[in-house]
C-alpha cells in the first residue's frame, strides 16, 4: 500500500489508475484537474474497452451538497456510481467515524451485484466500510441479505478498550459474508479480488508497515490459475511475494 494507518482514498486511487498516489496533494490533482486525469488509463477504462459495464459504490450518508459527486464521477471514470440513497435501504444503519452512517457491507455487495445481473459482463468496485476504524461492524452475516431491511442485528461496541477484538470481528464478518456470497453465487465466472487498502492504526506491528493482503477468489479454476503467473499462491495465507498497489493494474 502507498499508505499506512489511514488515507484509504490514496490507496484506492493508486489501484484504479496504476500510478502511486502518495499524498493528499497528488490526490487533489486527480480531483482538480479532471480534464487531464480523464486522459489517463485506469482499471474502469480498461474494462470499459473490453465491453464491461463499470460501477462503483459509496455508502456513507453524506448531507445534500456536501460532496460534489459530478467532480468525483469525472475523476473516477466509472459508468455508474451507487450512493447511499440508491440502495433502497430501510433497515438498521452502522455508525462510522462517529457522526456518519453506512449500510451493512453484506447488503451493499449483494444489492449492487444483483442490480447489475443481466447487464453482464460487469466490473463492480465495492469500498467496504464496516471494517474501517473504529471497527463498528455487524458481527455475523444474515442467512438472507435482504433481511437487513427488516431485522435488527448485533454490532461491535466500537470502544477503544476492545479495539483489537472489534477489528478481528469486523474482518471475520467481511470474510464470512464474502464466502457466503461466493458459495451462493450461481455464476461460475464471477471473480472477487479483495485488496486491503492499508493496515489499521495503533495495532499494526512495525515489521508489517504498509504490507496488505490481496486475495483472488473464484469457482473458476482457469481464472485462478491465470494469477499464478504473477506469483500468487494458493490459500489465504500470504507468502513473502509482494507487489505495489499501483502495479496491480499494470500486470
Amino acid at each position: 500500500s502507498p499508505v499506512s494507518s489511514g488515507g484509504s482514498w490514496l490507496s484506492h486511487s493508486s489501484i484504479l489508475f496504476g500510478t502511486k498516489v502518495r499524498d493528499i496533494a497528488a490526490h487533489e490533482t486527480i480531483f482538480n484537474h479532471t480534464n487531464y486525469v480523464s486522459k489517463l488509463d485506469s482499471l474502469p477504462k480498461y474494462f470499459d474497452s473490453q465491453g464491461y459495464k463499470t460501477t462503483m459504490t459509496s455508502t456513507f450518508s453524506y448531507d445534500n451538497g456536501e460532496v460534489n459527486w459530478e467532480k468525483v464521477k469525472n475523476a473516477y471514470p466509472f459508468d455508474d456510481m451507487l450512493l447511499y440513497d440508491d440502495f433502497n435501504y430501510k433497515g438498521q444503519n452502522v455508525p462510522v467515524f462517529g457522526d456518519r452512517l453506512s449500510l451493512p457491507d453484506e447488503y451493499t455487495l449483494n444489492y449492487a451485484y444483483n442490480s447489475l445481473l443481466g447487464k453482464s459482463p460487469f466490473f463492480l468496485s465495492v469500498n467496504t466500510i464496516n471494517s474501517h476504524y473504529s471497527f463498528i461492524s455487524p458481527i455475523e452475516p444474515k442467512k438472507n441479505w435482504e433481511d437487513y431491511n427488516t431485522e435488527n442485528f448485533a454490532i461491535t461496541d466500537g470502544s477503544k478498550k476492545n479495539y483489537l477484538k472489534n477489528y478481528f470481528s469486523a474482518i471475520h464478518y467481511q470474510l464470512d459474508y464474502i464466502h457466503n456470497f461466493l458459495l451462493n453465487n450461481d455464476h461460475d465466472d464471477t471473480i472477487v479480488v479483495l485488496i486491503g487498502d492499508h493496515q489499521p492504526p495503533i495495532i499494526t506491528p512495525a515489521h508489517i508497515d504498509k504490507a496488505t493482503p490481496i486475495h483472488v477468489i473464484s469457482k473458476n479454476n482457469d481464472l485462478i490459475n491465470a494469477f499464478k503467473e504473477f506469483n500468487f499462491n494458493e490459500g489465504l495465507v500470504p507468502t513473502h511475494q509482494t507487489q505495489k498497489h499501483e502495479s496491480f493494474f499494470s500486470k
